[in-house]
């Protein structure tokens, strides 16, 4: 991707177990948030999975590995339920 683009990133949870996507990754020079994250249900009833989206932008050129983790949101030492990483190259 050019320097200055943005991406989204779409993953699949359930915000009713208690569990979330969390960016383990730290901000750097070449990437960084967008804006906030949000999440969408499938339908309206209770329980339903759904889809989260985050938001991201380049800021430098170079390579960033960005890493996230999926699991429960208030117990950030237990092992999470999945694991999501990609690498970002911008020119």
């Amino acid at each position: 991707m050019k320097k200055g683009e943005g991406f989204v990133v779409q993953l699949t949870g359930n915000i009713s177990t208690g569990n979330k996507w969390k960016i383990t990754t730290p901000e750097n020079d070449i990437l960084s948030t967008a804006k906030p994250s949000e999440y969408k249900a499938e339908d309206e009833r209770i329980g339903s999975s759904g889809t989260y989206y985050y938001y991201f932008k380049s800021n430098g050129t170079g390579t960033a590995k960005l890493q996230m983790v999926y699991g429960p949101k208030d117990n950030p030492e237990k092992k999470p339920l999945k694991t999501f990483e990609v690498t970002v190259v911008v020119n």
